[in-house]
């Protein structure tokens, strides 16, 4: 492992803890409260008031520069973005559909006709996106690229899939490849724009195909999505190759698979960064939250 100040990390391991912490309270603990003075509506104010509550958190716990997140000069063009976005979105798809036949219908559960509301469509499909990548990518993933671009994806990654509690293994990929996206176009744009397309996608087409064509498979409506997202990619690959915009040799998904190797090297990256207290107190609280949620999803299902 190189050489890094271990003080100033477990003081990153323990402010990650604590951003953590204090994102479940906003999810799990205020709203209740609110609901019950009547200043709390989950359909409307409330995320809202979620999404400007951990935004608030973390750039008080974290340095935050949005001059960096959206106007630093790009590594990769426009269209070569979307066609990573589409990319992206293509093996995201494929991987749900194993999850889906892993954890069954404990997954995808609140995909229903209140989501086509205008409103939830807007939060959910829009602003959840754009304050969620600030936060995670633009914000948590930055300030841990000092520790190693590999390291920074993967927990950040992580801590966004903890976010989601039983949903933590779509979404902790899903914070994969909007990460290794972040990194690779170094705007923070091309990665909102995948988690719209994710978002959207789930409060609004999957919907449209189970009312349209009554299909209740879900493999069925990933199959679709993958199909879309393959077929996307495949076109804007050829129009970039003949107008040149793309170089066709550089087109890598270079940090996925150099993540599992340099997951190796930072293993004592790892070993540090969890033994610290607020991390650990962290887990402990997402271990606790998603047992209960699991059984709340269960009984619902029943």
């Amino acid at each position: 492992m190189e050489k890094i100040n271990q003080d100033d990390f477990r003081k990153s391991s323990n402010k990650v803890g604590l951003m953590f912490i204090l994102h479940m309270i906003s999810f799990g603990l205020v709203p209740p409260i609110l609901s019950e003075i009547g200043i709390y509506n989950q359909s409307t104010n409330g995320f809202l008031f979620n999404m400007g509550f951990i935004l608030i958190i973390t750039c008080l716990l974290f340095p935050c520069d949005f001059k960096k997140m959206f106007l630093r000069e790009k590594k990769i063009g426009i269209l070569e973005g979307i066609f990573y976005v589409f990319l992206f979105l293509s093996i995201y798809f494929l991987l749900a559909i194993l999850i889906s036949n892993l954890f069954s219908s404990l997954y995808f559960t609140s995909i229903g006709k209140k989501q086509l509301i205008a409103g939830i469509f807007i939060s959910r499909g829009i602003i959840v996106p754009i304050v969620e990548e600030i936060v995670y990518r633009g914000i948590l993933l930055e300030n841990l690229r000092k520790y190693g671009d590999a390291f920074a994806i993967v927990i950040s990654s992580l801590i966004f899939g903890m976010l989601h509690a039983h949903r933590i293994v779509d979404t902790f990929w899903a914070g994969i490849f909007t990460g290794v996206l972040y990194v690779k176009s170094n705007q923070l744009s091309y990665s909102i724009l995948m988690h719209m397309f994710i978002n959207l996608f789930f409060t609004s087409f999957i919907f449209w195909i189970k009312q349209s064509f009554l299909i209740e498979n879900i493999n069925i409506e990933f199959l679709i999505l993958t199909i879309i997202s393959m077929i996307t990619a495949f076109v804007l690959y050829i129009v970039a190759k003949r107008k040149n915009y793309l170089k066709i040799k550089d087109v890598k998904v270079f940090q996925i698979k150099e993540i599992i190797p340099q997951f190796k090297k930072d293993k004592e990256k790892y070993k540090i960064f969890f033994q610290g207290g607020g991390i650990i107190f962290a887990l402990i609280l997402f271990f606790i939250i998603t047992l209960i949620e699991i059984k709340l999803v269960i009984n619902t299902l029943k």
